[in-house]
């Protein structure tokens, strides 16, 4: 048996019912926004095995990767499928991408990479208001040294060398 649900505003419910109609569901169950997704809890307890629940697009499926995780692991151990619409994503590709998610290591339920991908250096700022030793900035200057060198072997910024070099212009 085909189950279609829908999790959308009032607006757009004629559209996602004949979309899932068109789909070929016999049973077609919404939610509204803001409400939860109490049909689609009640779907999970309902399916059985070879019955399939079509959804029109994965954020109707899901509010979060956790959520659709949860979402495929239940029709999973029922020997139930899922059908997205939208993203054409079937129910094995789905289950594909979401174990290859769960095999990245995510300490303190961050994703990984997140504010430790930027060097270091990078990072950190550079002082203008450091004292600079004003004598090697005009002798690299004068050698045809380019600003961005000076300021990156000094840790200063740009607009520190511009300083230095246009105190010391003759006029």
């Amino acid at each position: 048996m085909k189950i279609g649900y829908t999790y959308c505003s009032a607006a757009a419910l004629d559209e996602n019912t004949t979309a899932l109609m068109n789909a070929g569901c016999e049973r077609v169950l919404h939610d509204s926004l803001g409400q939860g997704r109490v049909s689609l809890a009640a779907i999970r307890h309902l399916l059985r095995a070879g019955d399939t629940l079509v959804v029109p697009t994965m954020p109707q499926a899901a509010d979060s990767v956790q959520a659709l995780d949860a979402l495929v692991r239940d029709i999973r151990a029922e020997d139930a499928d899922l059908t997205i619409l939208a993203d054409g994503w079937s129910h094995e590709a789905l289950a594909h991408g979401l174990a290859v998610l769960r095999s990245f290591p995510m300490p303190d339920d961050r994703l990984p990479g997140l504010g430790d991908a930027a060097p270091t250096a990078a990072r950190r700022r550079r002082k203008s208001s450091q004292t600079l030793p004003e004598d090697e900035v005009l002798r690299r200057l004068n050698a045809g040294d380019k600003v961005n060198a000076i300021a990156r072997d000094l840790d200063v910024t740009w607009a520190a060398i511009n300083r230095v070099r246009k105190r010391h212009q003759s006029t």
